[in-house]
């Protein structure tokens, strides 16, 4: 049960909110709906080894709108295709940027968030997933990556060439 008056510490942590996900079965079939929000192509990518291809608009409120798909549709093991198949197309996750990741996952386990996975292993962008069931249906993501630096993801491909990526 989430504890209702989140404690300060996370709030000190969170340093804004980034964007929020979308599970599709297309990102060609949805990109009316970025588009209906006025969002402009930003970019997008492959992570080969979670098994999905993610595209970003940029929206009118400074913030984005991510798309996820599948990369192989029949593979019922993947968290993606698991998602669709549970609860159809639509919302899967907000993020947050987080100033350091260890002590806003604490703040928040603190609070009664339940973590459900948690990548550090990347030098640029690490990661923080919290169940659904713990936080009232959505699944929360704390990313903690430098500005500056940029969050690992090669946001310079056109859509046509996102649409490419297998």
């Amino acid at each position: 049960m989430i504890d209702n008056t989140i404690p300060a510490t996370l709030r000190t942590h969170i340093e804004r909110f980034d964007h929020v996900a979308m599970g599709v079965h297309s990102v060609a079939d949805s990109r009316f709906v970025a588009e209906a929000m006025g969002g402009t192509w930003k970019g997008g990518g492959i992570e080969r080894d979670a098994g999905f291809k993610y595209a970003q608009w940029d929206l009118p409120m400074q913030a984005k709108l991510e798309m996820i798909e599948p990369t192989d549709p029949a593979d019922s093991a993947n968290f993606l295709n698991r998602f669709l198949a549970q609860r159809g197309e639509g919302f899967h996750h907000v993020t947050f940027k987080v100033t350091e990741l260890g002590a806003a996952v604490a703040a928040a386990t603190e609070a009664g968030f339940a973590l459900a996975s948690m990548n550090t292993d990347n030098e640029v962008w690490k990661e923080a997933f919290f169940h659904p069931k713990s936080t009232h249906g959505i699944v929360i993501q704390f990313a903690q990556w430098n500005d500056e630096v940029g969050d690992g993801t090669d946001m310079h491909i056109t859509f046509d060439e996102y649409l490419a990526l297998r």
